[in-house]
């Protein structure tokens, strides 16, 4: 097990255990590395400790203390899908390379278990349904639907999380919410709306693409809370391919291994 007490340079972001492993990553000035985005291995350097029979001891001993390098899927350096970016620190939050110059990180990768994977319908694509299957491809930093190929699985959708809030006030009874998102809100969703004595759970009789439609017991005001699990399988995470910027953080169970 890779820990970070064994690691001699590099910023180490979050934990690692026995299904996650640590990788060096190279970002430009100001980039984001998201939550979940997959991430390949990088073919053109060599992993810690894989060096040639003629090398010195000295550089032996480096680079056996040194992690795999990673490259996103869209690099022409990309090979085999190694796992997900699991986020950093605590809070699991995205990283940004806040200096002014291209900058390496340690990161935590997530190769077999639950997580977090970023993923996206594109235009030739499908929509990403519970229980499909992610893989990743040249195109898009994400994960999409497809046919596994040898090297780019990276797992199965389980479920995805619903948190947001509602634009505006809503009375008692049957009313028609406008959330900030409509991601993972479905017909077969039961949502957690607002907290304390009023919260609820309601399971909308109607969806649109902005809106949905329940029957409340109690009044809500603005920036209520709307929280839910979609683990319904064949709903739609996102349904309408057709948006290569479209892209949700949905729970999968990741074995970049297979």
């Amino acid at each position: 097990m890779i820990t970070k007490s064994n690691l001699s340079t590099g910023s180490v972001y979050g934990g690692t255990d026995e299904l996650t492993q640590l990788l060096t990553i190279s970002l430009t000035a100001a980039q984001v590395l998201a939550v979940g985005t997959p991430i390949c291995r990088d073919i053109t350097k060599l992993p810690g400790g894989m060096l040639p029979a003629d090398a010195s001891p000295s550089v032996l001993f480096f680079s056996a203390r040194q992690t795999d390098t990673g490259v996103l899927a869209t690099s022409a350096n990309a090979g085999d899908v190694i796992g997900v970016f699991t986020g950093v620190g605590e809070q699991n939050i995205a990283l940004t390379n806040t200096t002014a110059v291209t900058k390496n990180f340690v990161i935590p990768v997530r190769r077999v278990g639950l997580a977090r994977v970023l993923a996206g319908a594109v235009a030739a694509g499908t929509a990403v349904t519970i229980g499909s299957k992610l893989i990743i491809t040249s195109s898009n930093v994400f994960a999409t639907v497809g046919t596994r190929a040898i090297g780019n699985s990276i797992g199965v959708v389980t479920a995805y999380a619903v948190n947001t809030t509602i634009a505006l006030a809503t009375a008692a009874g049957s009313v028609a919410v406008t959330p900030a998102s409509m991601a993972g809100i479905t017909t077969s969703t039961v949502l957690t709306i607002d907290t304390g004595t009023v919260q609820e759970l309601v399971t909308p009789s109607a969806v649109t693409a902005t809106t949905f439609t329940a029957t409340f017991a109690n009044a809500h005001p603005v920036t209520t809370q709307v929280k839910g699990i979609l683990s319904t399988s064949g709903a739609s995470v996102i349904a309408v391919p057709g948006s290569g910027s479209t892209s949700l953080a949905v729970f999968a169970d990741v074995n970049s291994l297979a």
